[in-house]
């Protein structure tokens, strides 16, 4: 039989295994939009209209 002690572990563990791979998305969808945010920002400085489309996917 399980304690509520050990059903607590158990379900902490399960939280933090399902969170990490929602939060790794997340960290890397941001890094790849400050990453595109910034090609398009120095394309726009640049007035290269080209290059601003192709980042937005026009």
């Amino acid at each position: 039989m399980i304690t509520a002690e050990q059903a607590l572990k158990i379900i902490n563990i399960a939280t933090t295994y399902a969170a990490v791979p929602s939060s790794m998305m997340v960290s890397f969808a941001l890094m790849v939009a400050t990453g595109t945010g910034i090609k398009f920002s120095i394309a726009y400085g640049q007035n290269k209209r080209e290059q601003m489309s192709e980042y937005l996917g026009n």
